[in-house]
């Protein structure tokens, strides 16, 4: 309720205020008001703030590995200048040294327990001015090979063995072809995991 000049009128329980008796009054200023409103923004900005200076993952090669082995991951995104550790949240997957003195480029030497858990493990890059979102990365039991272009037609598709994990990348309308040796009546089974791996670039 307003009395026109400004103030909010608010009622106050019986007794409080300046006078006596039910229907006492107080008065809110509008400078109050403002204050208060300034503060709410103010933290509502912070965490706008706080993404803006955060380091951001594009994208993780290999996006997987076999289990019991070493293997070098690189990580492409924005303000990974400052990273100084790579997060695995599971166990089984160990560190062992890492290098980012190139631009927006995080190298590191992992190595991966024989008896580290299979599936999706989850991990972060932590840098002096943050945290990155939350990534992951795919465990399994067979070896991982890089796709190789061109791959692009019959004639030059690429040879994978059986029970292998190939790693790559689909980029617009792109179309890859693998061959593989296979006797006559033999049941073949393949599985892509494409948006499972959780990137953002698949996802959009």
């Amino acid at each position: 309720m307003s009395n026109g000049r400004g103030h909010r009128w608010l009622p106050l329980p019986k007794g409080e205020g300046w006078g006596e008796g039910e229907g006492t009054v107080r008065t809110c200023k509008p400078m109050t008001l403002f204050t208060n409103a300034l503060a709410i923004s103010i933290l509502l900005s912070v965490p706008l703030i706080a993404s803006a200076t955060s380091p951001r993952i594009a994208s993780i090669t290999p996006t997987g590995a076999q289990r019991g082995t070493e293997i070098e991951l690189r990580f492409n995104g924005s303000r990974l200048d400052d990273a100084q550790e790579i997060v695995f949240y599971e166990p089984g997957i160990q560190v062992l040294k890492m290098d980012s003195a190139k631009t927006n480029v995080v190298k590191a030497q992992i190595k991966i327990a024989a008896d580290c858990p299979l599936g999706e493990h989850h991990l972060r890059i932590r840098t002096a001015s943050g945290v990155s979102e939350l990534r992951t990365f795919q465990i399994g039991t067979f070896p991982v090979i890089k796709e190789v272009e061109p791959n692009n037609a019959i004639t030059n598709a690429q040879a994978v063995a059986a029970n292998t994990t190939v790693s790559g990348s689909i980029a617009s309308e792109d179309v890859d072809y693998f061959a593989i040796s296979a006797k006559k009546g033999q049941r073949i089974s393949a599985e892509v995991e494409g948006i499972r791996l959780g990137l953002a670039e698949i996802a959009k």
